[in-house]
């Protein structure tokens, strides 16, 4: 892959992670914004990055992936309870999110000039040390982050468990699959997920599977952890989302 087509698949890939977070949070908060654009806007406004249950979801604690691992309102709670805890975190990583936020615009108009003016020593240069600050402040705060989450799996686990723990991780790890939710905690290979990936499209578009496809899919469909988290979904993941934005709005 060219260097042009991975920085494009990377930009692409964090405007869609901004998004995915808007439309997650917004989900919960109800009508206040209506589109990805606002909804984006809304959630790069500082006194909303530092509401507990938005940044719990942006740690990956979703409705979903919470249940999946067997939690409940109470379960919310404590994890709330322990970000509000931590005031000083949410405000530096509010902050860090917002110097990468600019960071990664000035790094996006220094590649535009590049692009577009060709390669002077003034613009090569201005590429590079945009490059190397973004990098810079994306590592401040993806430590930052990765504390704050490892803090709330501990919390997680002691009310679900470490096996609890696990399937959450596993769950929010492969939440883009293109699989039933109630696969997502299973753990499998990378082959097999791709595998799997192509068994359940076939199906879903009514075409005939092959025999590895098809054993694979009916394992998965037999699996009792996929039973597990199917049952834990349909029970817990509304009370959850409940628990989720009564928090928020408690916030705002």
């Amino acid at each position: 892959m060219s260097q042009q087509a991975r920085r494009t698949l990377n930009i692409g890939i964090i405007v869609a992670m901004a998004l995915a977070f808007a439309i997650a949070v917004f989900s919960l908060i109800g009508p206040a914004s209506t589109s990805p654009a606002q909804a984006q806007t809304a959630v790069s406004d500082r006194a909303l990055a530092l509401i507990p249950a938005v940044r719990l979801i942006q740690l990956g604690f979703d409705e979903r992936s919470l249940a999946a691992a067997g939690a409940n309102a109470s379960t919310v709670d404590a994890a709330l309870s322990h970000l509000a805890s931590r005031p000083a975190d949410l405000e530096t990583l509010a902050r860090l999110d917002a110097a990468e936020a600019a960071a990664t615009q000035k790094s996006l108009a220094a590649h535009e000039a590049l692009r577009a003016g060709g390669a002077s020593p003034d613009r090569v240069s201005a590429y590079e040390t945009a490059e190397a600050e973004l990098t810079a402040r994306r590592a401040k705060r993806q430590a930052l982050s990765e504390a704050l989450r490892t803090d709330v799996s501990d919390v997680l686990a002691g009310h679900v468990g470490a096996d609890g723990a696990a399937v959450r991780e596993r769950f929010h790890a492969n939440r883009d699959r293109l699989v039933p939710d109630e696969f997502k905690a299973l753990d499998l290979t990378e082959a097999h997920w791709r595998t799997l990936e192509r068994a359940c499209l076939k199906q879903s578009s009514g075409q005939t599977l092959k025999t590895d496809k098809a054993a694979l899919l009916a394992q998965c469909e037999n699996h009792p952890q996929a039973a597990l988290v199917a049952s834990r979904l349909s029970a817990g993941a509304p009370a959850i989302a409940n628990a989720l934005r009564n928090a928020i709005d408690a916030a705002r």
